[in-house]
């Protein structure tokens, strides 16, 4: 190896490290068998990395700030402030925007974590962003850890919440219920349906998305493997920390690999949080939401593509006008004689709690602007180009 400690050269691991090394050991995430030697791990793709990857300095004061900046910011919501008083922690890791303004709201339980300093840190700087940017949400965790925190809400510089989505006062029961019932780990308040953004035409959902009903806007993935990417806005429970925090001390990818890799997870529907910035892969949010409404119609309520198409057609709809939707709606008025698929779906639901209050509840379709907007965001993606 050279100066700075690492191995040079190609060949395997055996090959590289030689002789006197013991202890070959399957790394996480999808990396080859490593091997140790000498406080060093070469791995058989032929990069290296130090032995204590993924061990956290906590002692970071640089990285680890109290936000100067206190006030109203675009970037929250009425909805997702209230979302945020379920965390004891909140952590928003920043690189060039960590002098933001902070919502008062956040009190003194929210810190930012500057992902520059993280680095430096916590040694990270010979890695990838992919890399840095998943060790600054372990760093969130592992401090999470060290103080005791139950329940933690992780929201990246360019999460925005979306300002015109609501909650009814039986949205707000349901989420109740299903975190006091539910053995959550993660609420999903952002992320990107990959395979819908690739392929809209998707005639059902994927097995590993099958989204269980858990209230209107609330669904249960009680399995690992759906890949839901973006980690930009997530609660995370203390019964998921370590499991959590182990795959992103094997190097995983926070958002390709470990989010996919953690079951349990509710998820809301329509989403509350949205990226303004991608590294690689950028969509507007109104993209974004297209997408969503996809995700929301086919693993949330249930309905197939060929489905969605026969009540559409039913209903009068054709993919190529956008008048579709509201020729529809007048038709179902008018004469009754079409399917009732969607707008069921779309009323807003009456429910009774538990003390016998009757709340009312907004639907999926709803919170998306209404069966208008909803069917329009999907039809947009279909369209051929």
């Amino acid at each position: 190896r050279d100066g700075g400690g690492y191995w040079c050269g190609g060949g395997t691991a055996g090959q590289a490290v030689g002789e006197g090394c013991a202890q070959s050991q399957r790394g996480g995430g999808g990396f080859a068998d490593r091997v140790c030697c000498g406080g060093w791990c070469v791995r058989q793709c032929n990069r290296v990395r130090p032995c204590t990857f993924g061990e956290i300095n906590l002692d970071c004061p640089a990285g680890m700030r109290v936000p100067e900046n206190r006030g109203d910011s675009p970037k929250h919501s009425v909805l997702s402030l209230g979302i945020s008083k379920y965390a004891d922690r909140v952590y928003i890791i920043c690189t060039d925007e960590c002098d933001m303004t902070v919502p008062e709201a956040f009190g003194d339980k929210v810190m930012l974590l500057d992902g520059f300093a993280l680095d430096e840190c916590n040694g990270l700087g010979q890695y990838d962003h992919w890399i840095k940017a998943s060790q600054s949400h372990l760093h969130a965790v592992t401090h999470a850890i060290s103080i005791g925190a139950e329940t933690i809400l992780v929201l990246e510089q360019d999460s925005v919440a979306d300002p015109d989505l609501g909650w009814a006062d039986g949205n707000w029961a349901q989420f109740d219920e299903a975190l006091d019932t539910k053995p959550w780990n993660m609420v999903r308040l952002g992320y990107r349906p990959v395979g819908f953004e690739n392929d809209p035409a998707i005639e059902t959902c994927p097995e590993s998305c099958v989204c269980e009903n858990a209230g209107e806007l609330l669904c249960w993935l009680p399995n690992p493997g759906c890949n839901l990417r973006a980690s930009d806005a997530y609660l995370l429970h203390a019964r998921g920390f370590e499991t959590y925090a182990e795959m992103l001390r094997s190097g995983a990818v926070i958002d390709n690999g470990v989010l996919q890799g953690l079951g349990n997870q509710l998820v809301v529907t329509p989403q509350v949080n949205y990226q303004t910035k991608a590294a690689t892969d950028f969509t507007s949010v109104e993209h974004q939401k297209d997408v969503a409404a996809l995700f929301a119609e086919r693993c949330h309520l249930g309905m197939s593509r060929s489905e969605a198409g026969e009540a559409l057609g039913d209903a009068g709809g054709d993919p190529s006008d956008d008048t579709a939707a509201s020729l529809g709606q007048r038709k179902i008025a008018k004469k009754n004689e079409v399917s009732e698929a969607y707008p069921s779906m779309a009323r807003a639901k009456e429910l009774v709690t538990k003390d016998g209050e009757r709340l009312t509840a907004r639907s999926a379709i709803e919170a998306f602007g209404g069966l208008d907007a909803f069917l329009g965001r999907r039809r947009r993606l279909e369209r051929p180009l």
